[in-house]
């Protein structure tokens, strides 16, 4: 279920809201390290987002997601009513692109990207202790450049992912007696389109 406004407050700025609740099927690793399917996961959560021009050249935009992920109806003590494993509670997004003066065909492009710390396993520990799954930042940098080829209209893309090379775990999981999986570190991207 979802309900939601999109508004243009001028020509130059939009802005979104939404409050929404998905319901599904809880899956998780018992005490007994059995994976089993008990109760629902409910997700109850509101995002707000806005985008605009600052400037005639510069864009900028953003998001902010709060969302509470838990367990119901499970019959376990452990995790009933507890944050989901694997599940931030705040997400946000800061994006921008702007357009070189002078020189159009050049746009750069810079997201900061964030997470907060989530629960590592349904019951929220490991061997007993309490645990967390650290938030992050990360912040990407790029551009693309449109130029003509003879006839034949070419994107050149180019980017650096995790601009300071910041070590984050990306996802976890209670499976298999427990495993991180760490984000990308910095990765530098080249591409080109061309468009027959």
């Amino acid at each position: 279920m979802e309900l939601g406004v999109k508004t243009d407050v001028t020509p130059d700025l939009s802005l979104s809201a939404a409050i929404f609740q998905i319901k599904r099927q809880n899956e998780y690793v018992d005490a007994s390290s059995t994976y089993v399917m008990a109760g629902k996961q409910i997700n109850r959560g509101i995002e707000f987002a806005a985008q605009g021009r600052v400037t005639r050249d510069w864009m900028l935009g953003g998001s902010f997601t709060a969302l509470q992920a838990k367990a119901q109806d499970t019959d376990d003590a452990r995790i009933e009513g507890k944050q989901v494993g694997n599940v931030p509670r705040y997400k946000s997004a800061v994006y921008s692109e702007y357009s070189w003066p002078g020189l159009p065909a050049l746009k750069l492009n810079a997201t900061w990207l964030y997470s907060s710390s989530k629960a590592f396993a349904p019951n929220n520990e490991i061997a007993g202790l309490n645990r967390k799954v650290d938030g992050y930042h990360v912040l990407n940098l790029g551009g693309r450049y449109i130029a003509k080829i003879g006839d034949t209209a070419t994107t050149f893309r180019f980017g650096v992912d995790n601009v300071f090379n910041k070590f984050y775990w990306g996802d976890a999981s209670s499976a298999f007696g427990g495993y991180l999986i760490p984000g990308a570190p910095r990765v530098f991207r080249v591409s080109a389109q061309i468009d027959f």
